[in-house]
């Protein structure tokens, strides 16, 4: 149901003129030119060295440095048990990763 709703947003937005699709796996592969495309689908000015830190402060090795750190207050962005890694939001970072929690 989940992946027909979503298949159906897309087929209805994606036809519009105001329309960006952001991918995971755009994100990992190349996240300085997919958050760029991003920020100017947005119509948001870039600026290099703000850019630069947005950027570096996103990376996934920072974000799971942070989390397993405590840095973050609010329960949305932290762990619910720091002893289980796969109650992380920063998790691992594989592409395709959700594979390795499903059985043939």
């Amino acid at each position: 149901m989940i992946i027909e709703t979503m298949n159906q947003w897309f087929y209805e937005w994606s036809a519009g003129k105001k329309f960006y699709l952001s991918r995971y796996e755009d994100m990992r592969k190349n996240p300085q030119n997919a958050f760029s495309n991003m920020l100017r689908c947005l119509h948001v000015p870039i600026s290099s060295k703000p850019f630069d830190e947005a950027l570096a402060f996103s990376d996934f090795s920072n974000l799971k440095k942070l989390e397993s750190n405590g840095a973050f207050t609010i329960s949305e962005l932290s762990a619910s048990d720091m002893s289980d890694s796969d109650s992380f939001k920063a998790r691992r970072g594989v592409v395709g990763g959700y594979l390795d929690y499903f059985s043939a």
